[in-house]
Protein backbone atom coordinates (compact mmCIF):
# COMPACT_ATOMS: atom_id res chain seq x y z
CA UNK A 1 0.00 0.00 0.00
CA UNK A 2 1.34 3.48 -0.97
CA UNK A 3 1.37 6.66 1.32
CA UNK A 4 -1.45 7.73 -1.37
CA UNK A 5 -3.93 4.37 -0.52
CA UNK A 6 -3.43 5.17 3.00
CA UNK A 7 -4.07 8.99 3.35
CA UNK A 8 -7.13 8.41 1.16
CA UNK A 9 -8.44 5.52 3.81
CA UNK A 10 -7.75 7.07 6.76
CA UNK A 11 -9.22 10.29 6.33
CA UNK A 12 -11.28 9.49 3.06
CA UNK A 13 -10.87 10.41 -0.47
CA UNK A 14 -9.80 14.47 -0.89
CA UNK A 15 -9.99 16.93 -4.08
CA UNK A 16 -9.84 20.32 -4.47
CA UNK A 17 -13.71 21.47 -4.49
CA UNK A 18 -14.67 22.75 -8.03
CA UNK A 19 -17.60 25.39 -8.55
CA UNK A 20 -21.04 24.09 -10.61
CA UNK A 21 -19.03 24.99 -14.05
CA UNK A 22 -15.95 22.21 -13.36
CA UNK A 23 -13.35 25.06 -12.20
CA UNK A 24 -11.40 25.12 -9.18
CA UNK A 25 -13.59 26.74 -6.24
CA UNK A 26 -11.13 29.93 -4.67
CA UNK A 27 -12.28 30.89 -1.50
CA UNK A 28 -12.27 34.26 -0.16
CA UNK A 29 -8.67 34.37 0.94
CA UNK A 30 -7.32 33.27 -2.49
CA UNK A 31 -7.18 29.59 -1.42
CA UNK A 32 -8.07 26.56 -2.71
CA UNK A 33 -10.29 24.64 -1.08
CA UNK A 34 -10.49 21.29 0.11
CA UNK A 35 -13.32 18.74 -0.12
CA UNK A 36 -14.34 15.20 0.01
CA UNK A 37 -17.73 15.75 -1.51
CA UNK A 38 -19.12 12.46 -2.78
CA UNK A 39 -21.47 14.52 -4.97
CA UNK A 40 -18.20 15.99 -6.45
CA UNK A 41 -16.62 12.38 -6.89
CA UNK A 42 -19.52 11.28 -8.67
CA UNK A 43 -19.89 13.90 -10.91
CA UNK A 44 -16.17 13.88 -11.77
CA UNK A 45 -16.45 10.35 -12.52
CA UNK A 46 -19.45 10.74 -14.74
CA UNK A 47 -17.59 13.43 -16.54
CA UNK A 48 -14.58 11.59 -16.95
CA UNK A 49 -15.13 9.76 -20.79
CA UNK A 50 -13.66 6.08 -21.58
CA UNK A 51 -9.98 6.60 -22.57
CA UNK A 52 -9.82 10.26 -21.90
CA UNK A 53 -6.42 10.47 -19.32
CA UNK A 54 -3.80 9.41 -20.67
CA UNK A 55 -2.73 8.81 -16.59
CA UNK A 56 -4.98 5.94 -16.03
CA UNK A 57 -5.82 2.36 -17.85
CA UNK A 58 -7.53 3.20 -20.99
CA UNK A 59 -10.85 1.28 -19.72
CA UNK A 60 -10.97 3.92 -17.27
CA UNK A 61 -14.05 6.43 -17.88
CA UNK A 62 -17.56 6.19 -19.15
CA UNK A 63 -17.96 4.86 -22.11
CA UNK A 64 -20.24 7.21 -23.40
CA UNK A 65 -19.59 6.70 -27.05
CA UNK A 66 -20.49 3.50 -27.45
CA UNK A 67 -23.22 2.62 -24.29
CA UNK A 68 -25.14 5.81 -23.09
CA UNK A 69 -25.35 8.38 -26.23
CA UNK A 70 -24.46 6.07 -29.09
CA UNK A 71 -27.47 5.62 -31.76
CA UNK A 72 -30.08 2.54 -30.54
CA UNK A 73 -28.57 2.04 -26.96
CA UNK A 74 -30.36 0.06 -24.85
CA UNK A 75 -32.07 2.03 -22.34
CA UNK A 76 -30.94 -0.81 -19.81
CA UNK A 77 -27.45 -0.68 -20.85
CA UNK A 78 -27.24 2.84 -20.93
CA UNK A 79 -28.09 2.66 -17.14
CA UNK A 80 -26.07 0.04 -16.12
CA UNK A 81 -22.61 2.19 -17.50
CA UNK A 82 -23.62 4.69 -15.47
CA UNK A 83 -24.67 2.68 -12.10
CA UNK A 84 -21.17 0.98 -12.65
CA UNK A 85 -19.44 4.68 -12.60
CA UNK A 86 -21.32 5.12 -10.17
CA UNK A 87 -20.31 2.49 -7.90
CA UNK A 88 -16.79 3.02 -8.12
CA UNK A 89 -16.89 6.20 -5.73
CA UNK A 90 -15.50 4.94 -3.00
CA UNK A 91 -18.18 5.80 -0.26
CA UNK A 92 -20.96 5.07 -2.86
CA UNK A 93 -22.91 1.63 -1.63
CA UNK A 94 -25.68 1.57 -3.53
CA UNK A 95 -27.24 3.30 -6.84
CA UNK A 96 -31.17 2.57 -6.30
CA UNK A 97 -31.67 4.64 -9.30
CA UNK A 98 -30.43 5.94 -12.34
CA UNK A 99 -31.98 7.92 -15.39
CA UNK A 100 -30.79 9.01 -18.72
CA UNK A 101 -32.42 11.71 -20.84
CA UNK A 102 -30.46 11.92 -24.64
CA UNK A 103 -31.18 14.91 -27.11
CA UNK A 104 -31.19 12.65 -30.44
CA UNK A 105 -30.15 15.53 -31.48
CA UNK A 106 -27.35 16.64 -30.34
CA UNK A 107 -26.34 13.39 -28.48
CA UNK A 108 -26.31 15.52 -24.65
CA UNK A 109 -27.74 13.61 -22.01
CA UNK A 110 -29.02 14.89 -18.67
CA UNK A 111 -28.23 12.18 -15.99
CA UNK A 112 -30.14 11.41 -13.15
CA UNK A 113 -29.33 9.73 -10.17
CA UNK A 114 -29.83 8.32 -6.26
CA UNK A 115 -26.95 7.22 -4.52
CA UNK A 116 -26.83 5.90 -0.90
CA UNK A 117 -23.79 6.09 1.32
CA UNK A 118 -22.99 4.79 4.78
CA UNK A 119 -24.54 7.89 6.07
CA UNK A 120 -26.66 9.90 2.89
CA UNK A 121 -29.00 9.62 -0.04
CA UNK A 122 -27.98 11.93 -2.56
CA UNK A 123 -29.92 12.97 -5.32
CA UNK A 124 -28.28 14.40 -7.94
CA UNK A 125 -27.98 15.02 -11.84
CA UNK A 126 -24.67 15.78 -14.44
CA UNK A 127 -25.32 17.22 -17.86
CA UNK A 128 -23.30 15.63 -20.32
CA UNK A 129 -22.33 16.85 -23.59
CA UNK A 130 -20.87 15.46 -26.47
CA UNK A 131 -18.15 17.62 -27.49
CA UNK A 132 -16.65 17.20 -24.08
CA UNK A 133 -14.79 14.15 -24.57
Amino acid sequence: MDDAETWREAEGMKDILLDRDGDIHVGPESDIDITDSVVQAIRVRLLWFLGECVLYPPETGTDYFGAVLGKNVSPLLAASEIRSQIILVDEVTEVPDVSIEVDGKTRNAVIRYTARTGREVIRNEVVICRNMG
